[in-house]
């Protein structure tokens, strides 16, 4: 498997990484994982990033990537997306898990239901209703979040607090939405993507080398990628495992390309997808 990553299945992952860093918005979210030989004392924790396209991208290319890291550095992230121009979604904050106070939960359930309502429109419709129609609820919901923590309404130190004062601290990053239709009202979406890898984590419950949970992160990428692009996974490692050993020798040729192998391509067989 980690022969088969390094000589075939990266080229796949690449030409998808390239792919994934010409989208208007990526997502980011992590877990840790534990690698036995990785240089370290034992038990220390590393970590699986994952980056996938925008919830609402209409590209027609899903794309969901792992990244093994052995620490959970800024750096890395800085260095997967170092070409990167685009919007990045990623959770620096979990006040909807922490607030309990009711009037706090409804309007944030008041945004959310009429957010999730135009799920399906364009960018242009979903990013004119937010300013005209969301925006005044979350200039509100600002507002009263301010007032709560002014005149110390909750225990400043009590997780409600501190998730309100949290939620100022961060209340530039999560207006963003509203002005972009493309952008996520949050990150639940990279939340679903990296759950497979989870459930993986509790049957194997730990990777043997670094090179293992490279190899991890490649399989890992192109099977949740295929099956987001209506794939069968292992007919698609089956089709790739055919075609890939074709095309090494013409890395270096100016008209080496793998876009007829990429999960959403229409030149893909049959057998590879799924019926809907």
């Amino acid at each position: 498997m980690i022969k088969s990553s390094e000589v075939y299945f990266s080229l796949v992952y690449d030409w998808m990484k390239e792919e994934l860093l010409k989208q208007p918005v990526i997502q980011a979210d992590e877990t840790t994982l534990k690698v036995n030989r990785d240089g370290r004392k034992a038990g220390a924790s590393s970590y699986m990033w994952v980056y996938i396209t925008g919830e609402h991208d209409d590209s027609g290319k899903k794309i969901i990537l792992y990244n093994y890291c052995r620490t959970r550095s800024t750096e890395h992230l800085r260095n997967f997306l170092s070409a990167y121009q685009g919007t990045l979604v990623s959770d620096g904050y979990q006040p909807y898990h922490t607030f309990l106070e009711e009037q706090a939960l409804a309007r944030i359930s008041a945004i959310y239901k009429l957010d999730e309502s135009w799920k399906g429109r364009s960018c242009e419709y979903r990013t004119e209703h937010r300013r005209r129609i969301l925006k005044p609820l979350v200039d509100e919901y600002f507002d009263w979040v301010k007032e709560q923590v002014k005149t110390c309404s909750v225990p400043p130190k009590s997780e409600t607090g501190e998730g309100l004062s949290y939620s100022i601290h961060q209340e530039k990053y999560l207006r963003t939405f509203l002005e972009d239709g493309n952008i996520p009202i949050d990150n639940s979406a990279c939340e679903r993507a990296i759950r497979p890898f989870c459930v993986g984590r509790k049957n194997w419950n730990v990777i043997d080398t670094v090179e293992g949970a490279q190899a991890s992160a490649i399989a890992y990428s192109i099977a949740e990628t295929a099956k987001a692009n209506h794939l069968k996974p292992y007919q698609y490692f089956e089709y790739l495992l055919t075609e890939l050993p074709k095309r090494v020798t013409q890395k270096k040729d100016s008209s080496f390309s793998l876009d007829d192998l990429m999960p959403w391509s229409s030149e893909l067989p049959m057998s590879c997808r799924k019926i809907k």
